[in-house]
């Protein structure tokens, strides 16, 4: 009688204890479910208000819809470097042909996989996603920019998740050194053969040597070197590839007067000197909450954002997309110590905070402020539907002349097929010499009507030149005809008949 008693006792407690622990993982699991799906409903919402990215991600959608190479939608130079992102381009265009989707539709895909990679990339190393949800909110509320760019569906964004994926790999060791190195190799390969620019990985073997790990340095400068020539190899062509990467970057810097000419990401930063502010009240509180200061100088997320900083203070992106994630990414590192200490683990206190948390960051980064999510609906495009544009557009073999690169991007997305050329494309530089310095001359005098001469001695029939102003600023060039074609965008033409 008293087995049958322990027994029943013993089952009893085992029930209890599986209870116990399913109420522990049920806890434990909730806030990463949480985590992740509050970043996809974030990001199907702001493409629910119709937002698109008005830059590269634009021309990248269309090239994959055309199929052509740049030097049949461009009027290029004749030592054009090859193409930029082939991986990328490779993928859409794979997507396009296998799934019929639209330009809009390959647009959401680019946001939400680009997007959801820089922020699901962080939470494998963490213990705390609420931490990571806490880090993001901070820097949205005081730089609205650390989060805008990550929506932009452009490939810089993927060498951004692989730079903090590589950093956390190696800072925490995990997983073992054999793998670690293969990832790093495939991660470099995937960044060469999408994203282009393998030179700047550079920085995170740098950030690891000054903070005197030496060894992990060489290992990561291995697979850097390894990856990018072997990301390379799937152009076809990979030392040109390799070198006209670096070209770029020497034609994009090489060939202007005033810094204004440059595109605005290539411009100094302001230097954020908030953001730092709120860094060191963060420090306050981790020194009175925990009693220590954290080892700053020897984590390479830290160091990556003093860096990209200093550099940022010359051009801008080093900042935008190099430091300002990491510091993100330190910061939510910092936060999460204070919440192991502060708020035990499987608590319905935590619960509680990871909910508060993730609507504040809805709240937050969905919130329409400024227009930020809707600039973009009231922007009438150059296409054969608009109204009037007949005998307007471009014929076949035509060249669009500009001096705004929005022409070339608005314009290639609507019409990807069309059969016309781009004096401007997404890149100055890249434009035929005589060109570049006609561009130069605009740009110096600030778009006055009088620069554009060259332009308009050179406009053949097919060909027509595109400058922005209201209904009220007819361009004043006497030699075209114009019309004013769509809100903001007036389009020159030369005369069908002799005046």
């Amino acid at each position: 009688m008293n087995e049958i008693i322990q027994k029943k006792c013993n089952i009893k407690q085992s029930i209890i204890s599986d209870l116990l622990n399913l109420e522990h993982r049920i806890f434990f699991l909730l806030p990463w479910v949480i985590t992740v799906t509050l970043f996809l409903i974030i990001i199907l919402k702001i493409i629910s208000y119709g937002y698109i990215p008005v830059d590269d991600a634009m021309r990248h959608v269309g090239k994959a819809i055309s199929g052509k190479p740049w030097s049949e939608i461009l009027v290029l130079r004749q030592d054009a470097p090859m193409d930029h992102n082939p991986g990328w381009h490779f993928i859409l265009r794979s997507l396009y042909l296998q799934t019929g989707w639209d330009a809009d539709e390959l647009m959401v895909f680019s946001i939400v996989l680009f997007c959801m990679l820089y922020l699901i990339a962080p939470l494998f190393w963490m213990r705390r996603p609420e931490a990571w949800l806490m880090s993001l909110l901070i820097f949205s509320l005081i730089n609205m920019t650390s989060f805008v760019r990550m929506t932009h569906g452009r490939p810089y964004i993927l060498g951004i998740s692989i730079t903090i994926s590589v950093i956390s790999m190696w800072y925490f060791q995990k997983p073992a050194l054999k793998l670690r190195i293969v990832l790093t190799v495939i991660l470099f390969v995937l960044s060469t053969w999408i994203h282009g620019s393998w030179y700047l990985y550079v920085m995170i073997p740098f950030v690891f040597l000054i903070s005197g790990e030496f060894k992990k340095a060489a290992q990561i400068s291995l697979a850097w070197i390894v990856g990018s020539f072997i990301g390379a190899c799937f152009t076809g062509e990979p030392i040109k590839f390799l070198s006209d990467e670096v070209r770029i970057a020497f034609m994009c810097f090489g060939n202007h007067e005033l810094t204004r000419m440059l595109v605005t990401e290539f411009q100094p930063s302001t230097g954020d000197i908030t953001i730092w502010f709120a860094v060191l009240i963060i420090l306050i509180i981790r020194k009175t909450l925990l009693g220590d200061w954290p080892k700053m100088w020897s984590n390479p997320f830290f160091l990556l954002a003093v860096v990209t900083w200093i550099l940022g203070l010359k051009i801008c992106r080093f900042w935008i997309d190099w430091g300002l994630p990491s510091l993100v990414v330190w910061t939510a590192f910092q936060i999460q110590e204070i919440l192991e200490v502060r708020i035990p683990e499987a608590v319905f206190k935590r619960f509680v905070f990871n909910c508060a948390l993730s609507a504040a960051l809805f709240l937050g980064l969905t919130s329409d402020l400024g227009n930020r999510w809707t600039y973009n609906l009231t922007i009438e495009y150059i296409t054969p539907d608009a109204e009037g544009i007949q005998g307007w557009l471009p014929e076949d073999g035509g060249i669009i002349y500009s001096a705004s690169m929005q022409t070339f991007y608005r314009t290639f997305f609507k019409n990807p097929n069309a059969n016309w050329k781009y004096i401007l494309g997404f890149e100055c530089t890249f434009m035929p010499p005589d060109d570049l310095k006609i561009y130069r001359k605009i740009q110096w005098n600030l778009g006055d009507s009088k620069s554009y001469e060259p332009w308009v001695k050179k406009m053949r029939p097919q060909d027509r030149l595109v400058i922005y102003g209201d209904a009220s600023s007819k361009p004043n060039i006497k030699e075209l005809e114009w019309h004013y074609a769509v809100s903001g965008t007036w389009i020159g033409r030369l005369p069908r008949t002799n005046p």
